[in-house]
């Protein structure tokens, strides 16, 4: 509850330094909640140019055109894509056979966000409330960073991939004020 009243700068420094001392490393809170975020950045940092739809190098996501922001939330960019027509095998693939261990869950984090960060990041709220018990920490870790960024593209992306809207597996997995606060930031869904 507390990181949702942290900027965002200190929000991740907290995260990644929870998720780096202790007697257990937590990789996959420092990558799901920050490689995610850099490479989303990467792409609009200052002075770094822009490519837009007419150069190719941008790439449309599921979610509908009409709900796009001026941030860039609902593009990706795919600049392997050329890459792996030319070669036999995808870059994914080259990367799971020629790596390992942590720089190997690193390096897929990576390209899985760069790839479809609404995509990525429904995968990884899926897998938080799958099977017995919710991984609270991942829950709200992309509930809260994602909330005024691209919520909207996840909740389309996640009702594509999993045919159930984002706010209904919340609510049946959740309870209490516990459940209100992350409805309210993921919001309602307008499928009624």
């Amino acid at each position: 509850m507390l990181l949702w009243v942290l900027d965002p700068a200190t929000r991740d420094a907290t995260i990644l330094k929870q998720a780096l001392t202790g007697d257990v490393t937590d990789l996959r809170a420092a990558t799901g909640g920050l490689l995610p975020g850099a490479v989303a950045a990467a792409g609009r940092a200052p002075g770094v140019p822009r490519q837009g739809p007419a150069s190719g190098g941008w790439g449309q996501t599921s979610a509908p055109s009409s709900a796009s922001s001026a941030s860039g939330a609902g593009r990706t960019w795919r600049p392997w894509r050329a890459r792996t027509t030319t070669y036999d095998r995808s870059l994914e693939s080259a990367v799971k056979s020629e790596t390992s261990g942590n720089f190997c869950f690193g390096l897929l984090t990576v390209l899985r966000c760069a790839d479809s960060p609404a995509r990525y990041f429904a995968r990884v709220l899926h897998k938080a409330m799958k099977g017995l018990g919710t991984s609270d920490s991942a829950l709200i870790r992309v509930v809260v960073s994602r909330a005024e960024i691209d919520m909207q593209f996840i909740k389309a992306e996640y009702h594509r991939m999993y045919k159930r809207s984002l706010a209904d597996a919340i609510h049946a997995e959740t309870s209490g004020h516990y459940r209100t606060f992350l409805l309210s930031l993921v919001g309602r869904d307008r499928t009624c």
